[in-house]
C-alpha cells in the first residue's frame, strides 16, 4: 500500500496492480482482479485489458498485433472464462 501526501492535511492510500501493454500503463485497483489477471496468458490478459480498460474493439487490437479479429475474440473469451473460474475459486 502506498501513502501519498498532498498539501498540509491531505493524505490518502491506494493500491493497484499495473500492467504494461504496448505503450499503455493500465492500473487495476481491484486487488483480486489484478491477481487473477496475472494468472492469465499474456495474450489473454492483453486482449482483456485493451478491450475493457482502453475501450478498444477487436479490429483495433487485431491490427496492433497483426492477427485476425477472431483470434482476439477467442483470446478474450478464453481469458474471461479463466478469470471467472479464478475469481469464483477465491470466494
Amino acid at each position: 500500500m502506498k501513502r501519498v501526501e498532498h498539501g498540509i492535511n491531505d493524505e490518502y492510500f491506494f493500491d493497484f496492480t499495473s500492467f504494461q501493454v504496448l505503450n499503455f500503463t493500465i492500473r487495476v485497483s481491484n486487488e483480486e482482479l489484478g491477481i487473477a489477471l496475472q494468472e492469465l496468458t499474456e495474450k489473454q490478459r492483453t486482449a482483456i485489458l485493451l478491450h475493457f480498460f482502453q475501450g478498444m474493439n477487436d479490429r483495433e487490437i487485431s491490427e496492433l498485433y497483426h492477427v485476425s479479429r477472431s483470434a482476439i475474440n477467442s483470446r478474450r473469451d478464453r481469458g474471461l472464462k479463466k478469470l471467472q473460474k479464478l475469481l469464483n475459486e477465491r470466494k
